[in-house]
């Protein structure tokens, strides 16, 4: 598992290779929301699992402040859960 892909561009290769395969385009809006000012790997804690050197697996955390009655609080929010279709029903992710 790794916990940041900012100063990794094999892991975020990897990471945005398998995003596109289950989410076909998602690099292209990630590169546009870039462009903005919005990095992904600003707000999101990627947690990988790999085969070989290829990332066949991916859960994203991102931390959301929220107010709840009066308090903030910091939860977790998952996205972007992907297994490569060759890899599933094996029990990754």
């Amino acid at each position: 598992m790794k916990c940041s892909f900012s100063n990794d561009a094999d892991l975020k290769a990897g990471l945005f290779g398998l995003l596109d395969t289950v989410f076909p385009g998602v690099s292209g809006a990630a590169a546009s929301a870039a462009a903005l000012g919005g990095r992904w790997e600003a707000v999101s804690t990627p947690f990988v699992s790999t085969e070989d050197g290829r990332v066949i697996s991916h859960i994203g955390l991102i931390e959301l402040s929220l107010i709840v009655l009066g308090q903030r609080i910091r939860v977790g929010t998952v996205h972007a859960v992907a297994t490569h279709p060759d890899y599933r029903r094996r029990g990754h992710f």
